[in-house]
């Protein structure tokens, strides 16, 4: 269930979802079937998601999206070609993980890029966080309250993030700048760390000199001028790679990676991207997903991206005779295009088979396009300003004097498609506050009361 507004009281798991929880669906996760899932796939409906939000990508800007989402996926491990790489084994998960680590450390997945916001979380929290140099990742005593914003670490096979994207993204960017391919920048920012620490070494042996003997001093100033030596040797002799016209060519030009990289750095912001999985109790049949702290870009993300699996993983089932799920989406309008290849559509047209149901609510029948109430196999109009009357009697082909009937919070319309039956709309008598269970819901059909 997706709670836009956050006001519909029913008995659930809830988990709230804004920009500062730390939890939200990977929108990278490959769906690992060979038929219906896949690397470019994924690549296609990570880069479909972005198109519907409100500022769309250019042509080019979609190219080199889609060159960088390739590269982070074959680099992960996930070859689009082969699609026994497109699942996670169980040995997969903690292969090269560092030998002896200590047992009472917690160690999180935590990008570099954020190493500054994770160790105020930690302050705020009067947790320790440090960084172990043998395990190459940050560890913690307590995986509780902001912290939780950060994933366990795993050393082996893991699918990428958004954050993955953007690491590349930068360094491809600082590339194009500088001209070299990724050994000349590592020996680029190698001679910058020389350059400074030999300027560190001036500094340090100028405040000893009146302490300390000249030669010696002297002595410290040349290792370190030796070392800035070697680092800038190393940086000439590795920027022609014979690489740079491709990089150039696949990357298109540092703008539009610079335009890309602002694009995500913007998704991230809004909280949609985090990898924790929400954690809703397993044992409770409704799921609510409270997204009124969202966007509605990001609350279009979270819901199409979640859709999508949903309807993966039901047509890779097959064929049922029963609903197995069912997504309720509150505020439907925030969501709905009128493309036959958007995710509700396709739900509409093709899960039925497949035992995924949807329900669709909004304030008025004028706010569905036609595809969606043509498609959709019953319709409820629980209640209708007056001055909507005419537009939805004629989108509906619904009498006049049976919209006139309803009556919010006693009588309904209800238009239910059975096979082999003409449908028709039929008034529901809706239940009384305090009335029996007996009495919830009678409708009434000529002589035929079900």
């Amino acid at each position: 269930m997706f709670d836009s507004h956050g006001d519909i009281d029913v008995p659930a798991s809830l988990v709230e979802f804004s920009q500062s929880t730390a939890f939200s669906d990977n929108v990278l996760e490959i769906f690992p079937d060979p038929h219906f899932g896949g690397v470019r796939r994924a690549v296609g409906n990570f880069i479909d998601l972005l198109q519907r939000s409100s500022r769309q990508l250019g042509p080019v800007q979609q190219a080199v999206l889609r060159n960088l989402l390739l590269d982070v996926y074959t680099w992960r491990g996930f070859h689009p070609d082969d699609p026994t790489t497109w699942g996670i084994r169980p040995q997969d998960r903690d292969a090269g993980r560092p030998a002896n680590l200590p047992a009472d450390r917690i160690y999180l997945d935590i990008p570099h890029e954020e190493k500054e916001v994770a160790k105020r979380v930690a302050r705020a929290q009067g947790a320790t966080l440090w960084f172990d140099g043998d395990a190459r990742c940050w560890w913690t005593d307590d995986h509780s309250d902001g912290l939780l914003r950060w994933p366990l670490m795993t050393w082996g096979k893991r699918m990428p993030t958004v954050h993955d994207v953007l690491s590349l993204a930068r360094l491809k960017l600082r590339q194009l700048f500088v001209g070299t391919d990724q050994k000349g920048l590592l020996a680029l920012e190698g001679l910058c760390r020389a350059h400074a620490a030999l300027i560190s070494k001036i500094k340090s042996t100028r405040r000893r000199s009146a302490e300390e003997s000249a030669e010696l001093l002297q002595a410290e100033r040349n290792r370190a001028a030796d070392k800035a030596l070697g680092a800038c040797k190393s940086f000439i002799e590795k920027v022609a790679t014979g690489t740079e016209l491709d990089d150039l060519l696949r990357y298109e030009s540092a703008d539009t990676l610079k335009s890309i990289i602002d694009r995500l750095e913007n998704l991230v912001a809004t909280g949609v991207c985090r990898t924790v999985p929400p954690p809703f109790d397993e044992d409770t049949l409704i799921w609510r997903y409270g997204l009124r702290a969202y966007s509605d870009d990001a609350k279009r993300m979270l819901v199409e991206n979640r859709l999508e699996r949903l309807l993966q993983a039901a047509i890779a089932r097959g064929p049922v005779d029963q609903v197995e799920e069912l997504a309720i989406i509150d505020e439907a309008p925030i969501y709905m295009v009128d493309q036959s290849d958007h995710i509700i559509m396709r739900i509409i047209h093709e899960a039925r088979k497949f035992g995924l149901a949807i329900v669709l609510i909004a304030q008025s029948p004028t706010q569905f396009p036609e595809a969606v109430l043509a498609g959709v196999g019953c319709k409820i109009i629980l209640g209708l300003d007056p001055m909507y009357h005419q537009m939805a009697s004629r989108r509906l082909a619904l009498d006049m004097g049976y919209i006139q009937r309803i009556r919010p919070y006693e009588l309904a319309l209800v238009n239910f498609k059975r096979r082999g039956v003409v449908p028709e709309w039929v008034p529901l008598g809706l239940p009384r506050l305090g009335a029996p269970p007996a009495a919830r819901l009678v409708v009434r059909q000529r002589d035929t009361v079900a």
